[in-house]
């Protein structure tokens, strides 16, 4: 199954984002918010709800800084943690 991908920061004008992309071992996607914040999620993980590209597991709000991107503390949310672990369970088993 391929894994649809958005770069909307791309690595090579982002050492972070080009940093970020190993640790995922390229899979990942980054989309932008609202206000010049962008979403990172790491697509090795699965996502909360099917229907939401941005419900992912892993995931990190980034905003340009100086030239850098920064992360904004993460806030994690309040989702069906039940639904979380069966998703992710699905997913480690490789269905």
């Amino acid at each position: 199954m391929e894994l649809p991908k958005q770069r909307d920061l791309k690595p090579e004008a982002y050492q972070d984002i080009k940093d970020l992309a190993w640790f995922s071992n390229g899979y990942y996607s980054v989309y932008k918010m609202e206000d010049n914040n962008y979403q990172y999620n790491d697509l090795r993980y699965p996502l909360l709800d099917d229907k939401d590209p941005n419900s992912s597991v892993f995931k990190m709000k980034l905003f340009k800084e100086g030239g850098r991107l920064n992360m904004i503390p993460f806030e994690p949310e309040s989702r069906d943690f039940k639904a979380a672990i069966a998703n992710l369970w699905e997913r480690t088993k490789g269905i």
